[in-house]
């Protein structure tokens, strides 16, 4: 089940004007992608050292790796719950993607190429003057 799907009943759901069923849909949304991440987490908690096994072969690798193992498994369990509580579920658009970084990145970005295109004209005019 694809969890974008529940961005777009939440939103259906706030264009009706249904704030109830829209808040039970971002419920669902939450639930859905905490079972997704204990699953993701307890695989990892269960077996990290075959999980290393596939990347690697290296005893030193695979120790850091058992001990990282606990680290690992709560930041995919919190990036799984991450995208429905700001709302970012996977949107490629450049500016309303629900990111504030990147949102800010983008729009400084911008800004750098609109200052570097003035003073790169304020030089040619200057140049062209004299």
């Amino acid at each position: 089940m694809n969890i974008s799907l529940y961005r777009v009943r939440v939103a259906n759901e706030l264009g009706a004007g249904n704030a109830n069923g829209a808040k039970f849909a971002t419920i669902v949304s939450m639930i859905y992608s905490l079972l997704i991440g204990l699953l993701y987490w307890s695989i990892i908690i269960a077996i990290p050292e075959k999980l290393a096994m596939i990347f690697t072969s290296s005893a030193a690798v695979i120790t850091m790796i058992k001990e990282l193992a606990v680290l690992l498994a709560f930041t995919i369990l919190l990036n799984c719950i991450q995208p429905v509580l700001s709302g970012y579920l996977g949107r490629n658009d450049q500016w309303n993607d629900g990111s504030n970084i990147d949102t800010i990145y983008h729009h400084h970005k911008m800004q750098m190429r609109k200052k570097r295109h003035r003073r790169l004209r304020f030089i040619l005019n200057d140049a062209a003057q004299n």
